[in-house]
């Protein structure tokens, strides 16, 4: 009986370990993971709304006439 114990403590010290580690995995997978779900939770419900950072006008082009004022030439002839 007494030569039992010690592979017995081997196999449970292995397991323990790897129950361990098994463990510490999960939780790093799920606080890496836990972002990424949560935001795709609130896109499929429709409550993300992404605010501008600038108004939108600001960066658009304006169009500039090609001659002066008042030229008879229209716009594109040379």
């Amino acid at each position: 009986m007494l030569l039992l114990i010690g592979p017995f403590a081997l196999v449970f010290t292995i397991l323990l370990v790897l129950a361990v580690a098994a463990g510490l995995l999960a939780v790093f997978v799920a606080v890496i993971a836990s972002p990424y779900v949560l935001i795709s939770h609130l896109h499929a419900h429709g409550m993300v709304h992404a605010k501008p950072l600038a108004p939108l006008h600001l960066f658009r082009k304006h169009r500039v006439s090609s001659g002066r004022p008042g030229s008879p030439k229209p716009k594109g002839a040379s």
